[in-house]
């Protein structure tokens, strides 16, 4: 029997999701990338309207738009975006995530990550990467139809926001994500 760790795991599916999700490079990977978070921001503040006062409230946002997360058994997802810091674009990021458990199915999602203070931004840049749940916590938004941020306690000072594109995942499983900071 062979015994994989789950850095190991990581790494490999991670590697796996970078040579199959990179296209041709004709044009410069950070614009492609900028206009891509841009569509997301548009996109997320006409359907999810209190998305717009986290936006405004917020001291960064990471945006990583068109996540492929794949899985039967085990799992991974890719996905490149950017760091807003007053909707511009300071840095890159990429994020690579695997999973084992019962889990199966394809889906295209958009993560955005809400700073609401300076100290929680400035500790995320200062970070090489970082492992969702490990070195900076966050909370989950899944109540979107009701959620006001004058009625959150503001105990977590990151916000989470996923939201599916397409496809459908079904399953419970074990995952583990990394944000890695990228040069496009």
């Amino acid at each position: 029997m062979i015994n994989v760790t789950r850095r190991q795991f990581v790494v490999a599916v991670g590697a796996l999701s970078t040579s199959a999700c990179t296209g041709g490079i004709d044009r410069d990977q950070g614009a492609v990338i900028d206009e891509n978070v841009a569509a997301a921001i548009e996109s997320m503040a006409s359907e999810l309207p209190f998305t717009r006062e986290l936006i405004n409230k917020s001291s960064g946002i990471l945006v990583i738009p068109g996540i492929h997360d794949a899985s039967f058994l085990f799992g991974g997802a890719y996905g490149e975006g950017a760091l807003l810091v007053d909707l511009v674009p300071v840095s890159y990021y990429s994020y690579t995530t695997g999973s084992f458990g019962l889990k199966l199915g394809y889906q295209s999602v958009t993560k955005v990550f809400f700073f609401l203070d300076a100290e929680s931004l400035r500790r995320f840049r200062g970070q090489d990467g970082w492992t969702l749940g490990a070195n900076l916590e966050y909370a989950i938004i899944d109540t979107a139809d009701t959620f006001d941020i004058n009625s959150v306690a503001h105990r977590k000072s990151v916000y989470s926001l996923t939201v599916t594109q397409s496809g459908f995942l079904l399953g419970a499983s074990v995952e583990g994500g990394k944000f890695s900071r990228i040069v496009r």
